[in-house]
């Protein structure tokens, strides 16, 4: 099954909007939103940062079991041998087809992150088992309902809105209200057990 993703696409206000404060603005009304910040230095011409807001559709790897969020809102679980893996994963990838949008910088697209251990599913290589002290997927990407687009090189910011066509436009407006609400949210924490460190002072 396919699933065409249209991207409605408006500018925002560059005035007062940094990246780690729009992040901070949101991630308490949209669980899950993930900040990602340009790391190439080489050049500024295409240097971006992205926040995405609430996932809709995505696909998720951990150990041997793939996990696959449909726009629909079923989840489909399955386990999956390392050779199988890339087909299965690339399949799902390629069942999205995103319109163009009217900036490349906008374009629709999968976010998340590949970890290391994820090349067994490339190349052929078999590392030793070893106990995960962290549950941490090895490949998780996800289309995010809202992204928010910075431009720096040209101190833009823009709001691109994603969603399978056939279904209900996005609506924005509380998303753009917690970006002009000046006041941020912070909370307290506490310490858990005694301070540790991997190296002693001397090392």
């Amino acid at each position: 099954m396919s699933y065409p993703v249209n991207i409605g696409l408006r500018s925002l206000s560059a005035d007062t909007l940094t990246p780690v404060s729009a992040y901070l603005k949101l991630r308490d009304l949209f669980p899950g939103t993930i900040l990602l910040e340009s790391s190439d230095h080489s050049g500024k011409e295409h240097n971006y940062s992205y926040i995405c807001c609430q996932p809709f559709a995505g696909i998720q790897l951990q150990e041997n079991e793939i996990t696959k969020y449909l726009p629909c809102g079923s989840i489909l679980r399955s386990t999956a041998d390392a050779s199988s893996r890339q087909e299965i994963i690339s399949s799902f990838i390629q069942s999205f087809q995103f319109r163009d949008a009217d900036k490349e910088c906008c374009q629709g697209r999968f976010f998340g992150h590949i970890n290391y251990d994820a090349v067994t599913c490339f190349e052929r290589i078999n590392f030793r088992h070893r106990e995960a002290t962290v549950a941490i997927p090895d490949i998780r990407l996800h289309i995010y309902r809202y992204v928010i687009v910075f431009d720096h090189f040209n101190h833009a910011v823009y709001l691109a809105t994603q969603f399978v066509e056939g279904t209900e436009i996005p609506e924005s407006k509380m998303l753009e209200a917690a970006l002009c609400n000046p006041h941020i949210s912070s909370f307290r924490f506490d310490t858990v057990g005694e301070e540790s460190a991997d190296t002693s002072e001397e090392e």
